[in-house]
């Protein structure tokens, strides 16, 4: 892909029902793109499960989640995890943003 962007993301919560779901959620989209044979979750994969397909035909999704800790970390009272993301020109974080606003509103 020209003109790479790779974007290091931590959401984060004290509600730790919320992030571990958030992070489940993820991880299977992440996973979705193993029987195609590309381990890294297509960016599409999020656009398509939290977003209406009219919405989602909106949205650029040239793009993919590189990496997903697998674990929930916890500091100074919050949860949270990692995700490594890599697009074109862009890190795509408004993706992102509208996806924690609307399904995960504890999450920063």
């Amino acid at each position: 892909m020209a003109n790479t962007c790779t974007t290091y993301i931590r959401f984060y919560s004290s509600n730790r029902e919320m992030i571990d779901r958030m992070f489940q959620r993820f991880g299977e989209l992440y996973d979705a793109d193993e029987t195609l044979g590309n381990p890294c979750g297509s960016f599409s994969n999020y656009v398509d499960a939290f977003f209406t397909q009219e919405e989602a035909d909106r949205i650029d999704c040239r793009g993919s989640v590189t990496y997903l800790q697998s674990s929930t970390d916890e500091s100074g009272g919050h949860y949270g995890f990692y995700m490594d993301t890599e697009s074109a020109w862009t890190g795509r974080l408004e993706i992102w943003d509208a996806i924690v606003k609307r399904h995960y509103p504890e999450v920063k």
